[in-house]
């Protein structure tokens, strides 16, 4: 399965929220994701502290999108 995902640049985890509602926020505390495969709703400090991206639930391969908006 693939889903949104973001990393955070300060902490370096990875997050992606798992079901509606299933808020996840980094360990600093810089960034979160919520909202599963229904939504996706992330929030971050300051901008350029996140990567934008999809994860690859079965083999945990973490795409970049690479596209500046």
């Amino acid at each position: 399965m693939k889903v949104s995902a973001i990393v955070c640049l300060k902490c370096q985890d990875l997050l992606w929220s798992r079901s509606r509602h299933d808020f996840r926020q980094c360990s600093c505390g810089a960034c979160f994701i919520d909202g599963g495969r229904e939504y996706t709703r992330i929030g971050y400090m300051k901008a350029k502290e996140i990567t934008m991206g999809i994860l690859d639930t079965e083999t945990d391969s973490f795409t970049a999108d690479l596209e500046e908006g």
